[in-house]
C-alpha cells in the first residue's frame, strides 16, 4: 500500500460534523448506485459502482461467469458489450476519505534552511470538481481534515467494538469502459475486491476507502453509522466555508539521498 500522508471529507455540512463529533457513515453501494440512477449525481454517485468486467454479449467470459455466479450476477446491457456486477455487492457498506500521498504534493519554491534543516514547501490543489456538482442543490461544502493514523485508529476500534472488521486502501483507477476487461480474483463468496477500482474519471477524487468486510447494510437503510471516540482538535480539523476551493500546503524537511 502506497503511504497516504493526508486525509479530508468534502461534505455537505451536516455529515462534515458529523465525522467530526465521532459519526463516520459508512454509505450503502446501493446508495450510490441510485444516487446516480435517481438523483443524476454522477460524480458522487456512481451507477456501475462494483462492476467488475466489461466482456462481449455473446462472448465466452459472459457465458463462464453466468455459470460461476448464477443468480448473483447482474448483467447491465452496453451496446454489443455488457457489464458484470455481483447483486450481493449492492449490501456491501463504504467509507470515503479524500487521501494523498508523496506523489500528490509538488514542490513549490527553492530548498532552504530552518534551524539548519533543510526543507521544501510542498503543495495539492483540490479539483474544483470536488465542490461543482459534488455535492447535491448546490449546498456548499464543508470539510473535515484529519491525522489519518488518529482517524482510522479510532473507526476501526468503533467497528470492532460492535463485531465488525474494516478492509483499508486507496483506489485503483484504471477502469476503461471503452475497452473490454476483467478484474482479476473475483469470484462467489469471495471479498469485494471490485470495490477499490473505478473508471479512471474518478481520479480526481483520490480516494480512500474503507470497507466493512462482514455485514450487510439492512434493507430498510441505506448505510451503517459507526460511533468513535472524538478526536482532539490537533487531530481534526472541521471547516465549513470550502466552496470557494482548497489548496493544500506543507513543508518538509528533504533527506537527501547517499550513494
Amino acid at each position: 500500500m502506497v503511504q497516504v500522508l493526508y486525509c479530508m471529507k468534502i461534505a455537505k455540512p451536516r455529515w462534515a460534523k458529523s465525522l467530526r463529533d465521532g459519526t463516520a457513515w459508512f454509505g450503502s453501494v446501493e446508495s450510490y448506485i441510485q444516487k446516480a440512477q435517481k438523483d443524476h449525481n454522477d460524480e458522487q454517485g456512481d451507477a456501475f459502482e462494483g462492476v467488475f468486467a466489461r466482456v462481449g454479449r455473446f462472448s465466452n467470459e459472459l457465458i463462464n461467469c453466468m455459470k460461476k455466479f448464477g443468480n448473483d450476477l447482474e448483467i447491465i446491457p452496453d451496446g454489443e458489450y455488457c457489464l458484470l456486477r455481483r447483486k450481493s455487492i449492492r449490501k456491501a457498506c463504504v467509507f470515503c476519505m479524500y487521501g494523498l500521498t508523496p506523489q500528490d504534493f509538488l514542490p513549490i519554491g527553492e530548498l532552504y534552511y530552518i534551524d539548519g534543516v533543510k526543507v521544501c514547501d510542498f503543495q495539492h490543489t483540490v479539483s474544483q470538481k470536488m465542490f461543482e456538482g459534488f455535492l447535491d442543490d448546490k449546498e456548499k461544502a464543508a470539510s473535515v481534515c484529519a491525522s489519518i493514523g488518529h482517524l482510522n485508529e479510532a473507526i476501526s476500534k468503533g467497528a470492532s467494538d460492535v463485531g465488525y472488521t474494516i478492509r483499508r486502501q486507496e483506489l485503483k483507477y484504471d477502469l476503461d469502459f471503452t475497452r473490454e476487461f476483467m478484474i482479476a480474483g473475483i469470484e462467489p463468496g469471495s471479498p469485494y475486491e471490485e470495490l477499490f477500482h473505478k473508471q479512471k474519471r474518478f481520479s480526481y477524487q483520490h480516494e480512500l476507502r474503507s470497507l466493512l468486510s462482514n455485514v450487510d447494510c439492512p434493507l430498510s437503510q441505506d448505510g451503517i453509522p459507526i460511533q468513535y471516540k472524538k478526536l482532539e482538535k490537533d487531530s481534526l480539523f472541521y471547516d465549513e466555508s470550502n466552496d470557494g476551493g482548497m489548496i493544500i500546503q506543507m513543508t518538509c524537511s528533504i533527506k537527501e539521498e547517499t550513494s
